[in-house]
């Protein structure tokens, strides 16, 4: 009973997981020819869908969740052309890469986007010329002057082959060139033989042995690596650059006119008085007069006094000898500090009394 139990809760679970794999309508189309224009859809993990087993562009078919590779048919031996992409539980393409492959993200509808080599050139004949993408070639005609150099006249297109290499030959001569598609949607050469090759403007020749020059141009189709730019979203800014060399001198400018005169400033506040001097040197003694010289000269001024207004009272005599004493003592140096002149006058009226 347990068995059984067991078996019918493994059915349920198994019913429930196989439930989520939904199938989506998933279209692939191309804006080239894929070189035979047939493609190969295989998944990355589990069966191949049928749908898109050896399909012609545009195949409409059902894929489920999942992550898928795209491979041309021309790729499938090693020339690296392969887009990769998921479709989600909605049923919607994700993650395509190389970006510069395809488009479709968010949509049920991958288109493929191949580069257009269209300018070939082969300046004469000699044997027949072929592209190989891995297992066998993509585009081959007997090139010469009088017809193009891919002889339908519409391009070889070539999807991104990072890892793996296209190459040309001469099938009556050796193996000429090899070269891939970057995913930025340039050229590399990876090899070359039979020839003498340079590069000139972004142009690749080959000048083989056996006669023609192969002209391939290194960036063929500039809409391709636009949109690669714009699906990188531009790089980091790079650094700045280093300093010019200084610019030639200019002429001398025209002389300015006079500007107008500025008006007077405010008068400044007075200054702090200075410090006080020092005291100067000691002058020189003034000449000294004895004291008896200048008594007697104080009597005979008093007696000149006396003799134009004479006194009337001993008062009126005291007067006068006080005024001459005072005039004298202005102006004259007593070289005795001990000198009384009135009194000298005085004794002089006295002896004269």
């Amino acid at each position: 009973m347990i068995k059984q139990i067991q078996t019918a809760v493994a059915a349920v679970l198994m019913l429930s997981i196989v439930s989520q794999v939904q199938a989506h309508t998933i279209t692939v189309a191309s804006t080239g020819t894929f070189g035979g224009g047939t493609f190969f859809i295989e998944a990355t993990v589990g069966p191949n869908p049928g749908d898109f087993v050896s399909a012609t562009d545009p195949t409409t078919g059902s894929l489920e969740t999942g992550s898928y590779n795209l491979i041309p048919q021309y790729g499938v031996a090693g020339s690296g052309a392969v887009v990769s992409f998921e479709v989600d539980a909605a049923g919607l393409i994700q993650n395509i890469s190389p970006a510069i492959s395809a488009v479709g993200e968010g949509t049920s509808t991958l288109l493929a986007t191949p580069i257009k080599i269209e300018s070939w050139l082969v300046n004469h004949c000699c044997g027949q010329w072929a592209i190989f993408g891995g297992a066998g070639p993509i585009h081959h005609g007997y090139w010469n002057t009088s017809s193009p150099a891919i002889p339908d006249g519409h391009g070889v297109d070539l999807l991104a082959n990072p890892t793996g290499v296209y190459d040309i030959h001469n099938f009556a001569a050796a193996h000429h060139l090899s070269f891939r598609i970057k995913v930025d949607g340039g050229i590399e050469i990876t090899h070359e033989s039979g020839g003498t090759s340079s590069v000139t403007d972004g142009v690749y020749t080959l000048v083989t042995d056996v006669g023609p020059s192969i002209v391939l141009p290194l960036y063929p189709d500039l809409d391709a690596t636009l949109r690669y730019l714009q699906s990188a979203g531009g790089g980091a800014a790079g650094a700045d650059g280093a300093q010019g060399p200084q610019g030639k001198q200019g002429d001398a400018g025209a002389a300015g006119t006079d500007g107008a005169a500025g008006t007077d400033g405010a008068a400044g506040a007075a200054g702090t008085d200075g410090a006080a001097g020092a005291d100067g040197a000691q002058g020189d003694a003034a000449p000294c007069t004895p004291c008896d010289d200048v008594v007697n000269a104080a009597v005979d001024l008093a007696c000149t006094a006396l003799g134009i207004s004479p006194s009337t009272n001993l008062q009126q005599l005291q007067d006068t000898a006080a005024s001459v004493v005072a005039t004298l003592l202005i102006s004259a140096n007593i070289c005795e500090a001990s000198c009384d002149v009135n009194a000298g006058i005085q004794a002089a009226i006295d002896a004269k009394l």
